[in-house]
């Protein structure tokens, strides 16, 4: 049975998965939309294009197939573009969305579930004996309450940084000497699943 903190350390990546989830939902119905509005937009090319092809001379019958695959490929083209825009905003509203649900995180014990999370999976990248995290204002007394049970659980010797980082939550963890820098904030997690929406996204198209 999971307990609250390990329920708490596992947050941030519920709460992205959860957002791609809702995105997949409320973007299928727009990105069919964009789909079926250029699709009418490439027929109506394509009839436009017959059309003028009639109007040229029987003898110019290359020209006249040649003026229709330029119309039509200029359609395809306007389609794909339309589609990409409309997948590029459900992207961006996806991982906004979850950037603001991590601000709203509150709970003090659940903050500090995350934050324990994040870094431990630091200091496991780093792989050194002594670090210096950092993170941002609002976090900080928290980050302090549980690093003394990280250094206890890790071996691992750990300095708060006092100087904040520009993050909404989460942990930018150095090497002491500066040479190893793992930044394990939400803006960094979030953005590792831009494929991962877009991919999901994407397959709305071919679906």
């Amino acid at each position: 049975m999971k307990t609250r903190d390990t329920l708490a350390s596992i947050t941030l990546d519920k709460v992205i998965n959860d957002v791609i989830k809702e995105a997949l939902s409320e973007y299928k119905t727009v990105l069919e939309k964009a789909k079926q509005e250029a699709y009418s937009t490439l027929e109506l090319n394509a009839q436009e294009a017959g059309k003028r092809a009639a109007e040229i001379a029987e003898d110019g019958r290359r020209r006249r197939e040649s003026l229709k695959q330029r119309i039509i490929s200029l359609a395809e083209i306007n389609a794909r573009n339309k589609s990409m825009e409309v997948l590029e905003d459900g992207i961006n509203s996806a991982i906004q969305e979850a950037l603001k649900r991590i601000e709203n995180i509150r709970d003090k014990k659940e903050l500090g579930g995350v934050l324990k999370n994040l870094l431990n999976e630091a200091i496991e990248a780093i792989q050194a004996k002594e670090i210096i995290v950092q993170t941002n204002s609002r976090s900080y007394e928290v980050l302090r309450d549980i690093v003394g049970e990280v250094q206890k659980e890790r071996g691992v010797k750990i300095t708060i940084d006092d100087a904040p980082v520009q993050t909404i939550c989460g942990v930018r963890v150095r090497s002491v000497d500066g040479r190893i820098v793992y930044d394990n904030t939400a803006e960094t997690r979030v953005a590792r699943f831009r494929q991962v929406i877009r991919r999901e996204l994407a397959s709305l198209f071919t679906g």
